[in-house]
Parts: C-alpha cells; sequence; structure tokens
C-alpha cells in the first residue's frame, strides 16, 4: 500500500470514525488500531493533523481519536521517534487542558495518552506538564491526575521528578478548596508513595541505586501533615480515605501520631443517623467506613480496642454506629481482623443484652456477618446464635398495646423477629461450617417455653439439619450437659402437642411435624424405619374419612376425584415413591365407590399407565388390584340386584 494512499485511507477511517452506529464505529476504530499497528507514524500523523484541524470538532469524536492514538503508540512505542513524540505530547497536553472546566471523558482520553507516551518518553511529557504546574498556581484537575498515573506507570521514571513535583505541590494543598481537587491531590500523593516503595524494593534494577527512602520523607510527612490540619474536620471523608490509603502505603509516622485524633473525628459521622435519600450523605457515610477499612491494615490493635470500648458507651447511636463499622471491618477486613476474632466476640457481649430494637436490629446482621467469616465456631459463638434464637421468640402479639411511634427509623418486634427468622434460616442453609455449631445446639431451644414462639424457625432448621445428616449416613445422636432438658419423651410431647395445632405460634405445626419425621431415631432408635409407613397410612385414613363424609350425599363427587387422581399418574413418570402413593390414594377411592363402570373404567386406565419395568410401581398395583377387582365384582352385583328390582 504506498504512501499516501495509506494516509487517505488513514484520514477517511477518521473522517467516519463518529458513525451514529456504534457496531461501525467499533469496526472503523479497529480498522484504524490496526492501520496503525503497521504504519504508526503515518496513522498517528493523520490523527494528529486532523485534530489540529478541526478544533470544533465534537468531543465524541475527539475521544475516539484519541483512544485510538493511545492504543497505537502502546503497541509501537518503540518504534515512536521523539520528534513526533513531542508534536502529539503537546496536542494531548493541549485537548487535556483548553476547558478549564472538568470534561471527564475528554480529558481523561488525553491524560491516558501523555501517561502511555510518558512510558518511554517522560522527560519530554514532564517537560510539558510541569509547565501548567506552577508554583503559586492551582492547577488543572487533569494535570494531577496525569502525575499520579505517571507515577505508576513509570516508577523510575517519575520518582527523580518527584522531589521537586512534592514541594511544588505542598503550597497548593491549602488552596485547594473543592472536593474533586482534594481528592486528586490525595489520589497523587498515594501514587507518589507507592512508586517510592516500589522504587526503593528494586534498587537492584532503579538507574539510581543510592535513593533512599529518608530523600523523599520530608516532603511527604509535610503533605500530610498540611493534609490532616487543613482537611482533617472536612465532612467529606472521600479525601481523607485517599490520604490514609497513601499515608498507610507509605508507614507515615505523621498518621501514627494522629490515630486517636483520627478515631475520635471519623466515629461521629459513623454514628449520625443516615438519611437514605439524601446521596451524598450516603456516599460521605460510605467513604467514612472505607476509612476504617485503611486504617486496620495498620492499626488493628488501636483500632479494635476503641470499637470495642464504645461498645460499651449506653447510648442508642454510639453502638449503632460502632456495630455499623464493626460489621464493615467484618467483610471488608478479613485477614486482618484474624487474630481478633475471639476478642470481639467477647465485647460483643454487652450488645446482645440490649432492649432497644434499633440496636438489636444491628446486632443481629454483625453476627450473620461473623457466621460468615468463622467466628461463631469460637467460644462465645453459641451466645450469638441464642441472641438470634431469642428475636425469634419475640411475641407475636404484646399484651400492652405500645403508644404510637412518630419514629421514621423505627424497628418493630415484627420486622425484627422477620429479619432473624431469615437470618437463622440463611445460616442453616447457606453457610457450611455453621452445621456443626447449630447441630446439635438449636435442640435446646424447643422444650424451654420462653422460645415457644421461635419453633417455626427453630424445627425448620433443624430438620434441614438432620436430613443432611441422614443423607450423608451421619448419626443423629449426641451427648447434651443438661439430659433432663432433653428426654426423649419429653421431646416427643413437646413436638406432638405444637403439630396438633398447626397454624398455631406461626404456623409451627408443620415445621414441628416434619422434624419429628427426621428426629424418629432421636425419640427412640425403633422409630427410624416407621415414620414413612406411619405417615402415609394416618394421609389414606384422612382421605378414606373424608369420603365417607363425601359419598353417601355426592358420590359423583368422588367419581371425578377417582378420574383426577388417575389423569394425574402421568406427572410422576420419575418419580416412583410418590406414583406409588398415588396408586394408594386412588384405590381408596374406588375401594369407596359404588359404581362398577367407574372402577373398570379406573382399572384399565392404571394399567394401561403402569411401566411394568419399575419393581416399585408394578409391585403397588398388583397389591391393590386384588382388593380393588374384588371391590368391581361387588359393585357389579349390587347393581345387577338393584336391576333386577
Amino acid at each position: 500500500m504506498g504512501t499516501n494512499y495509506t494516509e487517505a485511507f488513514s484520514v477517511a477511517l477518521i473522517d467516519a470514525a463518529f458513525d451514529k452506529d456504534e457496531c461501525v464505529r467499533k469496526e472503523i476504530s479497529q480498522a484504524l488500531r490496526e492501520l496503525g499497528r503497521s504504519h504508526p507514524r503515518l496513522v498517528l500523523l493523520a490523527c494528529h493533523s486532523y485534530l489540529s484541524k478541526h478544533s470544533k470538532l465534537l468531543q465524541g469524536h475527539r475521544v475516539i481519536i484519541l483512544h485510538t492514538m493511545e492504543a497505537i503508540i502502546k503497541e509501537t512505542i518503540s518504534q515512536l521517534d521523539q520528534s513526533l513524540a513531542k508534536m502529539i505530547i503537546s496536542l494531548a497536553s493541549d485537548e487535556m487542558t483548553r476547558m478549564k472546566d472538568i470534561v471527564p471523558e475528554w480529558q481523561e482520553a488525553a491524560s491516558q495518552l501523555l501517561v502511555a507516551l510518558g512510558c518511554r518518553f517522560i522527560n519530554e511529557v514532564m517537560e510539558e506538564i510541569l509547565q501548567k504546574f506552577q508554583p503559586g498556581v492551582l492547577p488543572h484537575y487533569f494535570v494531577v491526575q496525569t502525575l499520579g498515573n505517571l507515577a505508576t506507570a513509570n516508577v523510575y521514571g517519575m520518582v527523580p521528578f518527584l522531589t521537586a513535583i512534592l514541594g511544588t505541590m505542598l503550597p497548593m494543598l491549602g488552596m485547594a478548596k473543592h472536593d474533586s481537587m482534594k481528592s486528586v491531590f490525595t489520589i497523587a500523593l498515594g501514587r507518589f508513595s507507592e512508586s517510592i516503595l516500589e522504587y526503593l524494593a528494586n534498587l537492584d534494577k532503579a538507574p539510581d541505586p543510592t535513593v533512599r527512602k529518608d530523600a523523599f520523607s520530608s516532603e511527604i510527612y509535610t503533605s500530610y501533615e498540611i493534609l490532616f490540619n487543613v482537611w482533617l474536620q472536612h465532612k467529606e471523608a472521600k479525601s481523607l480515605c485517599h490520604v490514609l490509603d497513601a499515608a498507610v502505603e507509605m508507614g507515615s509516622r505523621v498518621l501514627e501520631t494522629q490515630i486517636d485524633n483520627l478515631l475520635s473525628i471519623l466515629h461521629p459521622q459513623v454514628c449520625t443517623p443516615l438519611d437514605y435519600s439524601n446521596h451524598t450523605a450516603v456516599k460521605n457515610h460510605n467513604e467514612a467506613l472505607r476509612c476504617f477499612t485503611v486504617l486496620a491494615r495498620a492499626y488493628t490493635d488501636r483500632l479494635i480496642a476503641f470499637l470495642l470500648q464504645r461498645l460499651e458507651v449506653h447510648s442508642e447511636r454510639t453502638r449503632i454506629g460502632t456495630l455499623t463499622v464493626i460489621k464493615h471491618l467484618i467483610n471488608s477486613a478479613s485477614p486482618q481482623l484474624e487474630s481478633k476474632k475471639a476478642q470481639i466476640l467477647a465485647g460483643m457481649k454487652f450488645t446482645i443484652q440490649d432492649s432497644n430494637n434499633k440496636v438489636k436490629w444491628m446486632v443481629a446482621q454483625v453476627i450473620s456477618a461473623m457466621a460468615h467469616h468463622d467466628y461463631l465456631e469460637l467460644d462465645g459463638g453459641e451466645a450469638m446464635v441464642e441472641f438470634i434464637i431469642r428475636q425469634c421468640a419475640l411475641p407475636c402479639e404484646p399484651g400492652t398495646p405500645k403508644p404510637r411511634s412518630y419514629d421514621p427509623d423505627e424497628v418493630t418486634d415484627e420486622s425484627l423477629r422477620s429479619m432473624c427468622d431469615n437470618i437463622l434460616n440463611l445460616l442453616t442453609t447457606t453457610v457450611k461450617k455453621m452445621e456443626d455449631v447449630l447441630w446439635p445446639f438449636l435442640l435446646e431451644f424447643i422444650i424451654p417455653p420462653q422460645y415457644l414462639n421461635a419453633l417455626a424457625p427453630v424445627c425448620r432448621s433443624l430438620a434441614h439439619l438432620g436430613m443432611k445428616k441422614l443423607q450423608h449416613n451421619e448419626g443423629l445422636q449426641f451427648t447434651h450437659q443438661e439430659p433432663d432438658l432433653l428426654k426423649p419423651q419429653l421431646l416427643l410431647t413437646r413436638l406432638l402437642v405444637v403439630s396438633a395445632f398447626p397454624f398455631r405460634g406461626r404456623g409451627r405445626g408443620v415445621p414441628a411435624l416434619r422434624f419429628l419425621q427426621v428426629a424418629a431415631p432421636l425419640v427412640h432408635p425403633q422409630l427410624g424405619s416407621l415414620p414413612q409407613r406411619h405417615w402415609e397410612d394416618k394421609l389414606l385414613l384422612l382421605l378414606s374419612r373424608s369420603l365417607e363424609a363425601v359419598a353417601p350425599g355426592d358420590e359423583t363427587w368422588s367419581s371425578q376425584l377417582s378420574e383426577e387422581m388417575t389423569k394425574h399418574l402421568g406427572n410422576y413418570g420419575n418419580r416412583p415413591h410418590e406414583k406409588g402413593f398415588l396408586y394408594k390414594c386412588v384405590g381408596v377411592v374406588l375401594r369407596q365407590t359404588g359404581s362398577h363402570n367407574v372402577v373398570r373404567k379406573q382399572l384399565v386406565e392404571i394399567l394401561q399407565s403402569v411401566r411394568h419395568t419399575e419393581p416399585m410401581e408394578r409391585e403397588t398395583v398388583v397389591s391393590r388390584f386384588a382388593a380393588l377387582y374384588s371391590v368391581s365384582v361387588a359393585c357389579s352385583d349390587a347393581e345387577c340386584e338393584t336391576g333386577a328390582m
């Protein structure tokens, strides 16, 4: 392909790069990059020329061209000559700072192009950037961001510039008024720190192996002192979080001296009631929590001691805020808290006795987080489970109506109970290590009357755990410190009584029956093989008694029931146990049907539906067929006698 043709083709692609169809845009961009891979100088010059000549080009179009140039440079930077690099650096710098206001997509694209060039042409890029980073003048947002990104992208090239950059930056910190500028300064400071540490960790590869950490300590620590003194009290936690990230990364001595003051400022921010409709407040709250995560990386001992001390304070706001931080740290700083699990569990003893529903709501969430991070297997874990059960047992109908509350954040007994029901279910079904914590411990809550209202969720969990043990051929036997509390006869009595009234106590009868079926070996070893057969027999008896009540006055209804049951057999093709039981149900219905025609018709359909290759299905039908045949004959004789009359 000739040079002129390649250049013309490049311009044509650039001109069409902002097509209204996104798929077309992607195809053109990809074509430009492939062409640039083969002819980098020609394509880059064409892009440079196009942007220079079209000053009023749409921003979206400019962004595509800038990204294309960045991609080509990343792949072909070794082929790039200095003169072209300088041209593109000047262009990118102008694109990045032309607008004083922040235009993220456009200016970000230009900044990334400069960073890509800085991987090889760091001196040329810094010469351009430092012209726009002058003492006493607050720089453009993306100038600061570019400096920070360059420190990460080209460690060995940037570290020699950092002393001068930090010296210029220090007076600027006090000039930054907007949160966006504070954030970008602190992010850059953090990246400078990371760059210095990486340089020092790889001195054998560094161009100047004599560089020491002390060469930057004065500027870095002075920067932190300014940030702490000027910004520490600011309500915007995001900036502070970036400062902390940088300080922890660098191992700042200044931060260590400020930790107590820092905690006393951060903690009230998370204790302030949160207005979820206020996006800024929610964002600030989340950033404050992230500050605690950052601090946990370096100051775990002091942080946990501070939080557990705050848990002892009898204040709703303080406890809720502190519990919020603890829950956040359990989820976000698990490695740092590994050695503090027992200490945190012990510290929770003050909160599980709190009678305030708002506090209990937060305690339950902390316990849920603990369960997912293996806290509850330790000493004190059972006390946390007992707390959850106590909330599940909260009464459904308080004896004395409470006065109407006008608190929009009120936590009712009902909502607290419902949440703890869900937590217990989640811990039972989704947290593998909780199985050994919950079984057999949950059995202790079946008998005591104060836990009666928790029987539904407790029995549901026990039934699930017991069934899993049986499926894995594990025994249900256990030893208990208080044998009088769980005598088999007492267990059977309690479960039978509550099962007699299935819809009372939040529907506890059904879970109790389900658990009784699973727990038969706990009641007596000989009951292990009986429950399923007895269960079916009782259901068949219930069906028979129901038909006795209906049939005398409405035999047609019974006939229709047998027809529907027979039609339903096809739905259990792959489930022989259920199909076998349905055969038994059909048999019960037909035995109480007085019509020979109905019985005969159903028998024919049954025989046609049987899969004779299935032993269980075949045996069930055979066992019922003789009885049904005798019923058919009896019905026929009765009809003949009626006809003779």
